[in-house]
């Protein structure tokens, strides 16, 4: 079972990676670095909270998790 604090800083890196790739995006096709923040800020507050509760809610659940040594 993972920690809170893993799944916590898991959240964290893929939000960075997704941030990325959302502010290119949205800045190559509204070309508004004023329209790309907004976004960039209201993803980053959404996704990671988004993000912590499905990995907390996918380590409760047991199906295809391995016991160790098997």
């Amino acid at each position: 079972m993972s920690t809170r604090m893993r799944s916590f800083t898991k959240g964290v890196m893929w939000q960075m990676i997704g941030v990325v790739v959302t502010l290119s995006v949205v800045y190559l096709f509204t070309q508004n670095i004023g329209i790309t923040a907004s976004i960039g800020a209201l993803e980053v507050f959404f996704k990671i909270i988004l993000y912590y509760l499905h990995e907390r809610l996918w380590d409760g659940i047991e199906w295809g998790k391995t016991k160790s040594g098997q």
